[in-house]
């Protein structure tokens, strides 16, 4: 009998969002992305795996649409409308993450750092990431002793991760698995800019935008036939699908799942419960029809010899091929032990946040500083932070003639843009920012989050720009006198790269 649940409804928020650099095939035909080497961060290596679970707020909504030109023919009937089809749009998607940090005692090491779990999308929305020595005082004006007083005593010496502002037009890609029934892959994908919203209330979050060339979408599928240990009708290295051409695209890689859910074990000749023991996906290299050819499976050893007698009842639909992304043992060992899981670490309370205004061009150190009385000097009582980047993303490769109906994903950023406000409630004490940003248009703004929680009282995010241009505007909350103070970053003069205008460290 078919597979129950190929009658169920897929629920939507049952799902996995996998980030992975762009896939292609190496010479052999393996996806190649599965063997790559550590990547590379300078000054340090941070061993990282391809594959970067990072959990959503809400799913991944990919979607693409059609370009068409539509004529209309003048003749001796009304309805003379015809349609081009041009090229197919690029699909633009924005999803909300949460920052999730791991304790001092318990987080994911990469070298001497502790990344954040949505490392993999920071990265490629700022363009830089970089170990950052917090022990070496003469870094940039004393930075890293400051880091030890006061938001690291106790604990000196301890390593942080930079981010900053660089080009980078490498592309990755988008997955998500609902349900464990369908995949949703956004290839070619690049961000073209986030935002972040700081109050009072809730955990500290980013929206990431991106810019996507070629949606893909493969289904769940009954197994008609195998290879010649079966019918005979397709060769050792094919299998037969229902609808095969419409539910799965080369390059694939699904499961052979039974009616009771278990998946097929190479080695033992049989299916078993899914991670009770290591297994390997099948890889579609290529379909002529509902006939899938495929290739050598991620482990080397695995050979695709297909064994007649663990698919009997395979004709009647009891067996499925269930799309998935591999994120290749999870209980793996080395390098793939310690990668940051989906759900490492714990959210960070944005309660906590302060903000600093001081003078233009000065040091994260300088701004941070506290007066003979212990008190912090540039220090004021924001009651909200927001933050927007935009890339200003262009698209040369829409325009060119490749013969394909996806252009190349080819994108440029253009320039950087970041602007945001924030919001105040005035005292007698505040007025004079408003004078000085009158006087001195242009400031130092930083924001430093310090989460409270028994586990993460020791790490931080402090985001410093040396320049910022300001102005004011006033409003009432709640009763008070309060003013909005909207903020555009400018290049300071003695910036010499683009990763001296803004900083983020996750500490």
């Amino acid at each position: 009998m078919a597979a129950a649940y190929l009658n169920q409804f897929m629920r939507r928020r049952s799902s996995l969002p996998v980030f992975t650099k762009e896939r292609d095939f190496d010479n052999t035909g393996l996806p190649n992305y599965h063997y790559t080497a550590n990547q590379n961060i300078s000054p340090a290596v941070i061993g990282q795996p391809d594959f970067h679970e990072i959990l959503t707020v809400d799913p991944i909504d990919l979607t693409q649409s059609l370009n068409f030109s539509d004529i209309t023919e003048v003749g001796d009937q009304l309805l003379n409308a015809r349609s081009v089809l041009n090229y197919a749009e690029r699909s633009d998607n924005s999803f909300e993450v949460l920052t999730k940090l791991g304790s001092t005692g318990g987080g994911t090491a990469f070298g001497t750092a502790l990344l954040p779990a949505e490392h993999f999308l920071l990265e490629r929305l700022f363009g830089r990431a970089e170990f950052f020595d917090t022990s070496t005082a003469t870094t940039n004006g004393g930075m890293g002793a400051q880091f030890a007083d006061p938001y690291l005593t106790g604990t000196p010496n301890r390593n942080a991760i930079r981010y900053s502002f660089k080009y980078d037009g490498s592309t990755f890609q988008i997955a998500q698995v609902v349900d464990t029934y369908m995949l949703k892959v956004a290839q070619g994908s690049y961000i073209s800019g986030g935002s972040m919203e700081i109050s009072r209330e809730g955990a500290m979050s980013f929206t990431v935008n991106t810019r996507s060339a070629k949606i893909q979408f493969a289904g769940t599928t009954p197994l008609l036939d195998w290879g010649s240990s079966g019918s005979g009708a397709v060769a050792d290295d094919e299998v037969e699908l229902k609808n095969g051409e419409y539910n799965f695209f080369s390059g694939c890689e699904f499961f052979l799942m039974n009616s009771d859910g278990k998946v097929w074990h190479e080695a033992s000749s049989t299916f078993i419960d899914p991670g009770s023991a290591s297994y390997d996906p099948f890889v579609v290299a290529g379909i002529n029809g509902n006939v899938i050819s495929l290739v050598t499976a991620l482990a080397p050893t695995t050979s695709f010899s297909f064994a007649g007698s663990a698919f009997v009842g395979a004709s009647d639909g009891s067996i499925c091929a269930v799309p998935v992304v591999q994120t290749f043992n999870d209980v793996g060992t080395g390098a793939l032990a310690t990668r940051v899981a989906a759900t490492q670490g714990e959210v960070v309370p944005q309660g906590t946040a302060t903000i600093f205004l001081g003078d233009k061009d000065i040091t994260l150190s300088a701004l941070l500083a506290r007066d003979a009385s212990g008190n912090f000097e540039n220090k004021f009582l924001g009651s909200s932070f927001s933050m927007n980047i935009e890339k200003n993303l262009g698209d040369p490769g829409v325009q060119e003639l490749t013969g394909d109906l996806y252009p190349a994903p080819v994108y440029v950023a253009q320039e950087f843009t970041v602007s945001g406000s924030m919001g105040m409630v005035l005292r007698p004490k505040e007025v004079y920012r408003l004078n000085r940003a009158l006087d001195e248009y242009e400031q130092s703004l930083a924001i430093v989050i310090d989460p409270q929680t028994a586990t993460l009282a020791d790490r931080h995010v402090i985001i410093f720009m040396p320049r910022v241009r300001l102005s004011f505007s006033s409003n009432e909350v709640e009763g008070a006198e309060g003013a909005n103070i909207d903020w555009f970053l400018t290049r300071p003069a003695t910036a010499t790269s683009d990763k001296d205008v803004f900083e983020m460290f996750i500490v």
